[in-house]
């Protein structure tokens, strides 16, 4: 049960700025540490995965930002072809899928969506591990603190903690993501040294990326998708209690508070709030202040990353317009990163995951083997 009723949470905890879950279930291990797995059962894959994997989906500790431990879900695929010893770890990073439980990939077959599966079962088939987290309180109690690139970051290099302690894995790693994914990847670059100690980032692939958060939002309310401002606001108000989504919403805007948290998933919520213009979900159609400035301290590129990274974008991206892409590298290159951007012609939002697809393997490939990373900054 999801339920916001003012800075109330069922399930989870808010206090001050910092997102608590509730202590482990009963039976769980009672080492709490980064990465130790709670639970791990057989999951039903599609055909495309099957055949290039088995599957197990685990709950596993992470930490929120102020370092308390969490729950969180997820699944590792375990690819058919992988070598006895060492093999590398690729984590996923997921796009949205929603805030209800309802909506974690680990608890669907394809992954959320079939571009998702072609592309996680393109890493299996290279033998590598796959590590998908649900990012926290998505598929475990607690609010998905939608947004916030810090959390889910540390609970993707936990996911790879986690497939370690079940196979013996390489401390080699790459991260992939896409939309939501893609932020959290670029934090994951941000934090891998000081978070991931023990782990060896290699690289960072994030696709449908972009730089600009609280303009992004901006641009995202006057489009039939104004369904994401909803999700950021109910987001936020998991972890900042500066933020009471029945005080920014309209009465219209928050009585599909049950759908957002609870009922539906990322199609139900986005067609749901297409229906409303800005004016008739937000007061004055305007998205206020204090959301913006929370929303512009989850942009990333806020530090220097610990590996490189490669940023896909399609140019026909409702989503991402091209240039906050261009300044995402900008922001990469300065601060010390080493960056690539690639644009996808009239490649969507989501179509730039199978566009890139081949790309992506190469870059992967190439991290693993050692090769020097392509650098699109001048120094």
């Amino acid at each position: 049960m999801k339920r916001i009723t003012g800075l109330i949470v069922v399930g989870a905890v808010l206090l001050g700025s910092s997102f608590l879950l509730p202590t482990a279930p009963v039976g769980a291990a009672a080492n709490t540490s980064p990465g130790t797995v709670i639970s791990s059962a057989s999951q039903t894959i599609n055909s495309t995965l099957s055949k290039v994997s088995t599957s197990k989906r685990i709950t596993y500790y992470s930490t929120d930002s102020g370092g308390h431990p969490i729950v969180v879900s997820g699944l590792v695929l375990r690819p058919k072809n992988a070598p006895a010893t060492n093999g590398k770890v690729v984590a996923w990073a997921h796009g949205t899928a929603g805030i209800a439980d309802r909506c974690a990939p680990s608890t669907s077959n394809n992954l959320g969506f079939t571009e998702y599966t072609n592309e996680v079962a393109s890493y299996l088939s290279k033998g590598w591990t796959v590590a998908a987290t649900d990012y926290p309180g998505l598929g475990t109690p607690g609010v998905h603190p939608y947004g916030n690139g810090d959390m889910a970051a540390r609970s993707v290099i936990d996911s790879v903690r986690a497939a370690r302690t079940m196979y013996n894995l390489s401390t080699d790693w790459v991260v992939s993501g896409h939309s939501q994914g893609s932020q959290a990847a670029l934090f994951t670059g941000q934090i891998a040294d000081t978070y991931g100690v023990g782990l060896n980032l290699k690289g960072v692939v994030a696709m449908g990326a972009a730089y600009g958060t609280d303009s992004l939002a901006k641009g995202i309310l006057q489009e039939p998708s104004r369904g994401y401002v909803a999700f950021a606001i109910f987001g936020m108000a998991a972890y900042d209690s500066t933020i009471v989504p029945q005080n920014i919403l309209t009465p219209a805007g928050y009585s599909r508070a049950d759908l957002v948290l609870n009922t539906g998933c990322i199609s139900d919520v986005l067609n749901s709030y297409s229906t409303l213009t800005p004016e008739q979900m937000l007061p004055g159609g305007v998205i206020p202040q204090n959301v913006l400035d929370v929303l512009k301290l989850q942009d990333s590129a806020q530090e220097q990353s610990a590996a490189p990274v490669s940023i896909a974008v399609g140019t026909n991206d409702s989503h991402i317009p091209a240039d906050n892409a261009d300044e995402l590298l900008n922001q990469e290159c300065a601060r010390g990163s080493v960056a690539t951007l690639t644009f996808y012609d009239g490649v969507s939002h989501l179509g730039v995951v199978p566009a890139a697809n081949s790309n992506t393997l190469k870059y992967i490939s190439d991290r693993f083997a050692g090769v020097p990373a392509p650098n699109s900054c001048h120094v």
